[in-house]
């Protein structure tokens, strides 16, 4: 499950791009 352990900040790190451009969309 090390894995995942690096998915979930990942995804974290992802959302937090995602929210800072949001227009990029």
């Amino acid at each position: 499950m090390r894995r995942l352990k690096d998915y979930i900040p990942t995804l974290l790190v992802y959302n937090s791009n995602a929210s800072l451009k949001p227009s990029s969309n």
